[in-house]
């Protein structure tokens, strides 16, 4: 069962903002979890062709869990192995490897069952040559196996989390572009100062941050570009409209 729509808003709305804020992928986690019954959730997404769009997110987990599963445990995870092997796959984690089996494991005694995690459920949001998208909520013993009707909001979130998974890889190469650009820009030995539509300054490389800083004529501003003459200032400010002028269309 889905939740009421205000939860449900308050929900979407910390997805769709988490691509430029990054601090709100643990909110989503925490209403995700909240909505589907679970006490901790976690989202890797990864794509192999773009490294800066890679991201790992949790919430609710105790700090060792992490650690542990990374120095031994990822490596006995019966779990990882039954939910990987399913071709599309969105379930509880007694449909992938039944509580008899799990609890017979190194896996569910020494990590699932002490850290308060040894139920799930599992959803594939993004499968592809490159591109993965894997969301899991857990709980503890206490609360029990999660009930077939936690799935609904999975499902229901699923191409959401594909659709903000997009802008978030879309938002990482523009930011690796831009990077890069400001890269090449500090190799100049020549003073670069970039001007917005409005006259206003948007960036400079290293030059030419140090010809500013000389204050020998030059001056950056709040309202742009000016020079300490009043008269050259606004034959700087024409220079510039001039040359703006020239690459409108």
């Amino acid at each position: 069962m889905l939740p009421s729509g205000e939860a449900l808003s308050k929900l979407l709305q910390a997805l769709y903002e988490a691509p430029l804020d990054s601090s709100r992928w643990e909110e989503f986690l925490r209403l995700t979890a909240a909505a589907a019954g679970g006490e901790a959730a976690t989202l890797l997404l990864h794509d192999s062709s773009d490294a800066q769009s890679m991201m790992s997110w949790e919430w609710g987990f105790h700090p060792e869990v992490a650690e542990l599963y990374a120095a031994h445990f990822g490596a006995v995870d019966v779990w990882r192995s039954a939910v990987t092997a399913a071709s599309d796959w969105v379930g509880i984690s007694e449909q992938f490897v039944p509580s008899s089996s799990l609890m017979r494991t190194e896996f569910y005694n020494d990590l699932l069952l002490p850290y308060g995690i040894p139920h799930g459920i599992f959803a594939m949001v993004e499968s592809g040559p490159a591109r993965v998208a894997n969301l899991s909520i857990c709980r503890g013993a206490r609360a029990g196996p999660f009930a077939e009707e936690s799935l609904a909001i999975v499902r229901f979130l699923k191409p959401h989390i594909q659709r903000a998974y997009r802008i978030h890889s879309e938002l990482a190469a523009a930011n690796s572009r831009s990077v890069g650009l400001f890269c090449a820009l500090d190799a100049l030995s020549t003073g670069v100062i970039l001007i917005g539509s409005r006259m206003q300054i948007v960036t400079m490389n290293r030059a030419a941050e140090r010809i500013v800083a000389a204050r020998d004529g030059l001056l950056a501003t709040r309202d742009g570009l000016k020079a300490e003459r009043h008269v050259e200032s606004n034959l700087l400010v024409r220079t510039i409209q001039q040359a703006a002028s020239t690459a409108r269309p």
